[in-house]
């Protein structure tokens, strides 16, 4: 094995991930190593903060970060890519794994390609099984512009892989956004800086499981409506982007959201709603071609007929039209 170090920064956010997060190093580190690993500590409640401090005085390229508020996992990532004292970085969630020298081979590709990117071929595994994940694209290398509308209604290019700092220093200077999935907001416009992505044959393994961000129900999630409305203003600097798809999605996520009203808060779920709707329903040629789409068409009509009611209610209740 080469023990000449690879000049990346990998950061791994860690929240209550003692599980998980001395596999996750271990993956990180087989092979040839990264110059250094960011474990950013999002105020864990549970010993990974411990697990982590012990894994630092085994493998001496960790460093350990804490935060003083917990943020997210997209802030955790953030307070990582400024800290990181290398030019190209990696993001490995702490539940993760990458095949061994999965670091070298990107690296390889870069350097010989001259790419801004190079992502790795990504796996989805639980417990009993492993599949290929459908955001792999069929075919690369990709330009910045191509692999931004791959991501645009339904991810067909994943970012799972080794990039420039700079590209995400300078998404992260056009990123205002702090929704719960602005990590997804982010990798747009890394692809949309980028000028060539390339792909590599190791595997990013990443872990399917019930407790993940992305399947729990919560009032944060909530937030994904404003990423909705982002992501349509971004897709029109792409006269190909697939807007009636994104739109629907939209539609889609805010009848999920009155579903499982229950579950996330009544309140916090009409609140959402009613900041959301009235803008979706300007969209530009909306009315012209939603009808195309019936449960669409019909969700949007009911949802926007609640707030109608809702809106009425609130303002008889506080004697508002009356003299």
């Amino acid at each position: 094995m080469n023990d000449k170090t690879i000049p990346v920064s990998v950061i791994v956010p860690n929240y209550n991930s003692r599980r998980y997060l001395k596999e996750c190093i271990e993956s990180i580190n087989s092979g040839q190593r990264p110059a250094e690993i960011l474990i950013i500590d999002d105020c864990s409640t549970d010993d990974s903060l411990d697990l982590a401090f012990k894994l630092k005085s085994q493998y001496p390229n960790i460093k350990v970060l804490q935060r003083e508020v917990n943020g997210g996992a997209a802030e955790a990532r953030k307070l990582g890519v400024y800290a990181a004292s290398q030019d190209l970085i990696a993001l490995v969630d702490a539940d993760d794994l990458l095949e061994t020298d999965a670091l070298a081979d990107a690296y390889a590709v870069m350097m010989s390609s001259a790419a801004d990117v190079c992502i790795w071929d990504l796996w989805s595994f639980d417990a009993e099984n492993k599949w290929r994940h459908a955001a792999n694209p069929n075919s690369l290398p990709k330009t910045g512009r191509e692999a931004a509308i791959l991501t645009l209604g339904g991810w067909r290019m994943h970012a799972a892989g080794m990039s420039l700092k700079s590209l995400y220093k300078k998404a992260y200077r056009e990123l205002a956004e702090t929704a719960f999935n602005a990590d997804e907001l982010l990798t747009r416009l890394v692809f949309s800086h980028a000028t060539m992505i390339v792909g590599c044959q190791k595997k990013y393994l990443y872990r399917s499981h019930a407790a993940s961000t992305t399947r729990v129900l919560s009032v944060r999630r909530l937030s994904s409506l404003d990423s909705c409305l982002w992501l349509l203003n971004f897709a029109h600097h792409y006269p190909e982007a697939p807007i009636r798809t994104m739109v629907r999605g939209g539609i889609a996520e805010a009848w999920f959201y009155w579903k499982n009203r229950n579950q996330i808060g009544k309140a916090e779920t009409l609140s959402a709603l009613r900041e959301f709707l009235p803008k979706i329903a300007r969209f530009p040629g909306l009315w012209s071609w939603l009808w195309q789409s019936p449960k669409h068409f019909i969700a949007l009509l009911f949802l926007s007929g609640v707030i109608l009611v809702v809106r009425k209610r609130r303002n008889e209740a506080h004697g508002v039209g009356h003299v």
